[in-house]
């Protein structure tokens, strides 16, 4: 066992890929059944739930405000809703998770009593500010108690008029409309958001009230405007899909090395973004076959991927991953739509190109994106910024570039704490002491 600081690379793959890889729950839908079944009368049976730091630091923060949640593997019961009749002053923990943060904000506002919110160093520099006009249209105050328009914030309910239509942006993040959405589904009192101007990841949006309406509370969309046609949320038993997400990693292998990889359970989901991404890996050249086990993606080691021009404005998540196959092409990668990632776990952009670099890789950021060039490679132990992604995906440069380690390679934990073990199926995990 590679002790906690030790670098994890793979070994360059001598024959093409073969195997299995099993993947998490979806980690976005997670967090919103998680939201929504908190909010609950009745009894949630919620299965296939996510194991990530993200869905953990969910749990105890509902927990905290009162919530009696069970897990037991991947199976999570909520017998109790939030107390939000209590005035206790409450501490949550956010950790690294900016969408267990952005979704607890307006969750806390329905509370009659304070709450203080926090996460860890990374998450304190991740831009909170959008939760403004969510604080106005609760009647709530939000009191930086940091850098203003970031973590730490207390949130005092109830202070002031609240608002039935709201106007909100959501061209840095999605996230703040969501968790307004998630928290008006349980109070009534927002009945009509018109999001203007440019919306980052829109799937996202129609993810969360497709969520809702699996708990009763039924959403109309039209033109960018939310109205809210009921309220109040019924437990519920809901399975969580596959994260397609995690899925990306396996996949891309077999992209990079050649081979074929199976992802069990995998469905193409009508709810996650991320299921874009497959069309992407079809273009580089990668055989997609659906079956009742899942999806299978196979390459010929003969026929080397093709590089792209593609926006990934709606599954921007998955830039690391396709970036890093799109050094392996033939042609050229421009990846566009994305500039909003610069403010993520990490600068998705410019920390993505900088260790792309340092791999011998030649790559450029564009004002909206970035440029993959094909490349031989070097070895190197790169950073991943504290950023699960990047860490999961410059990994996967190893199978091809021998001498490629991660440092920090327990960050993965944010989404895929089994990462290492369950990509031993199909390549050789190996560790290093950077020291």
């Amino acid at each position: 066992m590679a002790s906690p600081t030790a670098a994890r690379g793979f070994t360059p793959a001598s024959a093409p890929l073969t195997g299995t890889v099993v993947v998490p729950g979806s980690k976005s839908l997670s967090n919103r059944a998680l939201v929504c079944a908190a909010l609950a009368n009745g009894r949630s049976r919620l299965t296939g739930i996510a194991v990530g730091d993200d869905t953990v630091a969910m749990i105890v923060a509902l927990r905290a405000m009162g919530a009696t949640i069970e897990r037991v593997g991947d199976v999570v019961t909520v017998d109790q809703p939030v107390d939000r009749a209590s005035r206790e002053v409450v501490h949550l923990d956010a950790r690294l998770a900016g969408t267990t943060a952005r979704f607890l904000v307006p969750l806390t506002m329905l509370r009659a009593g304070e709450t203080i919110i926090d996460g860890a160093e990374p998450l304190r520099r991740r831009p909170m500010s959008g939760l403004a006009a969510t604080a106005d249209a609760m009647g709530a105050t939000l009191t930086w108690l940091g850098v203003p328009g970031h973590l730490p914030v207390r949130v005092t309910p109830r202070t002031g008029p609240q608002m039935s239509v709201v106007r909100m942006r959501a061209d840095v993040s999605s996230q703040f409309v969501s968790g307004l959405l998630l928290a008006a589904g349980a109070d009534g009192t927002v009945r009509d958001i018109q999001v203007d101007g440019d919306v980052v990841s829109g799937g996202y949006l129609a993810m969360t009230t497709a969520v809702m309406a699996e708990f009763g509370v039924n959403v109309s969309n039209e033109h960018s405007r939310y109205v809210i046609t009921s309220t109040g949320y019924r437990g519920s038993d809901v399975t969580i899909e596959a994260d397609i997400a995690s899925a990306s990693y396996p996949l891309a292998a077999a992209l990079v090395a050649g081979g074929t990889v199976t992802v069990p359970r995998l469905v193409p989901s009508q709810l996650q973004p991320e299921v874009g991404v497959l069309d992407v890996f079809a273009a580089m050249g990668g055989q997609l076959t659906w079956g009742g086990h899942g999806l299978t993606l196979s390459r010929d080691p003969a026929s080397p991927p093709r590089g792209l021009d593609v926006s990934m404005a709606e599954f921007s998540d998955l830039v690391p991953t396709v970036a890093v196959v799109a050094a392996h092409c033939v042609s050229p990668t421009t990846i566009r739509g994305v500039g909003f990632i610069r403010a993520k776990e990490s600068d998705r952009l410019g920390d993505l190109v900088t260790e792309l670099v340092a791999c011998g890789i030649a790559a450029e950021v564009l004002d909206d994106g970035l440029r993959v060039l094909p490349s031989v490679g070097a070895a190197a132990v790169v950073d991943p910024h504290h950023d699960h992604r990047l860490a999961m995906s410059l990994a996967l440069l190893g199978l091809r570039i021998d001498g490629i380690f991660v440092t920090d390679p327990d960050v993965v934990s944010k989404s895929w704490p089994g990462y290492w073990d369950a990509m031993s199926n199909v390549a050789r995990v190996r560790s290093i002491d950077p020291r």
